[in-house]
């Protein structure tokens, strides 16, 4: 049975430590859902905590993760909408505004461990129920697992792109090629949009060999071929020189630049003006686009349907007792999703 046994979660200690714990199943509060998690992804998000590129943590000892695919064990008196055996997708992003504390976790000897919102890497975790959604149980799982983070940003991403007539979007131009832009990728193809990732040379040349089905170029073909050739560029990494090589692709005087990469705190980068004088746009895009449950909702039909094909971006997958050596793995840079396997 899911909710029995020992709950088990990944606590990061430190700089590259990572400790499995076990921690205590707190009683919930009446906005609250406990979720058996099945499988969670890694995100960048979580590679920025784990290496701290993201800067100092005061939030140590913490669990973390923030996207994931499992089942409802136990559900609040004041959420709606969710049962006990449902299956569902947990979020960091959220439908409504958080109005309560985060839930209280204590490992063996009873000491606090951080929790937050929203943190997957667990056996039996404690969400809001504003960030668990009701899934469809036809949903292969590995698709399920990104639906939390890399397909809704992606999506939120594409929502800019949508009113562009075929002659705007020409060829979208997607700047780094990990798991976020591997899911803008396949949402361009389930919209039948001409698109083209670009990464370095060893990122492009191992991401050939694997029969993803997508158009991949390296940054230096970019560089000598393609300056000025996109009238969208999307950068979906945090790397600096990702947002001048954007820049670079992008029509001398307009086009459209949408940043969803993760860059660490601190990334400043030198962009020139005068082309935003002549209708040039940089758009972040973040949580704020992201429209839930509507957005899941129709990244759901879209699987369903077979237009959006989200297996091919998982590259690989570890327990979750060996979540160290999964992040140790996720650094290479070499595309596609880690996802964790918790129960």
């Amino acid at each position: 049975m899911k909710g029995c046994g020992k709950n088990y979660a990944a606590v990061l200690k430190g700089e590259r430590d990572i400790d499995i714990l076990y921690l205590n199943d707190p009683a919930l509060y009446p906005h609250q859902v406990r979720v058996a998690v099945q499988t969670s992804a890694i995100c960048g998000t979580q590679i920025g905590e784990w290496n701290m590129s993201r800067g100092p943590d005061p939030y140590l000892p913490h669990c973390f993760g923030h996207e994931a695919v499992g089942e409802v064990l136990e559900v609040g008196d004041e959420v709606n909408g969710l049962s006990v055996g449902d299956r569902v997708i947990v979020s960091w992003m959220k439908a409504s505004a958080d109005y309560h504390a985060p839930p209280k976790f204590r490992d063996e000897s009873g000491a606090a461990v951080n929790f937050g919102q929203c943190c997957t890497f667990v056996t039996r975790g404690v969400f809001p129920g504003n960030r668990v959604f009701k899934i469809d149980e036809s949903i292969d799982t590995d698709s399920a697992a990104l639906l939390g983070c890399a397909l809704l940003t992606a999506y939120a991403a594409l929502k800019y792109v949508t009113s562009a007539s075929e002659i705007d979007k020409g060829e979208i131009a997607i700047v780094g090629a990990g798991g976020i832009g591997l899911s803008v990728a396949a949402l361009c193809q389930a919209f039948g949009w001409s698109a083209v990732c670009v990464d370095t040379p060893e990122v492009t040349t191992y991401l050939e060999t694997q029969d993803l089905g997508f158009q991949f170029v390296s940054t230096v073909l970019a560089r000598a071929q393609r300056v000025g050739k996109h009238p969208i560029v999307i950068v979906c990494t945090g790397a600096h020189s990702a947002f001048e090589l954007a820049e670079k692709l992008l029509p001398q005087n307009g086009g459209k630049m949408l940043v969803i990469g993760n860059p660490p705190y601190g990334t400043k980068v030198s962009l020139e003006i005068k082309p935003l004088l002549y209708g040039r746009e940089i758009i972040g895009v973040g949580e704020k686009d992201v429209e839930l449950p509507r957005d899941l909702y129709e990244l759901v039909d879209l699987l369903k349907t077979g237009r959006l094909d989200a297996e091919r971006l998982v590259r690989q997958r570890f327990p979750l007792a060996h979540i160290q050596s999964a992040f140790e793995a996720s650094v290479s840079g070499l595309g596609g999703r880690t996802l964790i396997d918790i129960s």
